[in-house]
């Protein structure tokens, strides 16, 4: 379709229904014309719109799955920071118990090579909790409060 130019001056350059929709100041062909040029117009800019929206995510995805895969990384260097931490940790407190228990063995050995008198060995064969009353289980049998209420 050829876009027609028109002149204010001369009446060649309008088109045939142009005189006649001026006369009638309504013309329902007219009416059709500007209602389905308005739709088309619409439709181009929407089409023109949806174009440069999807140029705007064309450009944007990328970024996106960049950023995506950059936090999917630093989430599993942390995932792992963690779980080597807790490794560390049970290593660390595996060493203390079995430090503990070897600080324990060598003071028994000890204590089973010193000289020790007949006195020294009672005590020794005595359980726990009457070495040290106040360190052990029954510790609140022997509490103030407890010994003159049942004396």
């Amino acid at each position: 379709m050829s876009r027609l130019t028109f002149s204010a001056n001369t009446h060649a350059d309008r088109p045939d229904w142009w005189d006649e929709a001026v006369k009638c100041k309504f013309c329902p062909d007219l009416a059709a014309r500007l209602e389905q040029a308005t739709n088309r117009v619409a439709q181009l800019e929407q089409t023109v719109l949806e174009q440069e929206h999807r140029a705007q995510l064309d450009l944007m995805v990328p970024e996106v799955q960049r950023q995506r895969k950059e936090q999917e990384i630093s989430e599993a260097a942390r995932e792992k920071m963690r779980v080597r931490l807790e490794i560390l940790e049970q290593e660390l407190s595996d060493e203390r118990a079995t430090s503990h228990a070897r600080s324990v063995e060598i003071d028994n050995l000890k204590l089973q090579l010193a000289h020790r008198t007949p006195l020294e060995q009672a005590i020794a064969s005595l359980p726990p909790h009457f070495k040290d009353p106040l360190e052990s289980h029954i510790a609140g049998d022997y509490s103030f409060n407890n010994f003159f209420c049942w004396h």
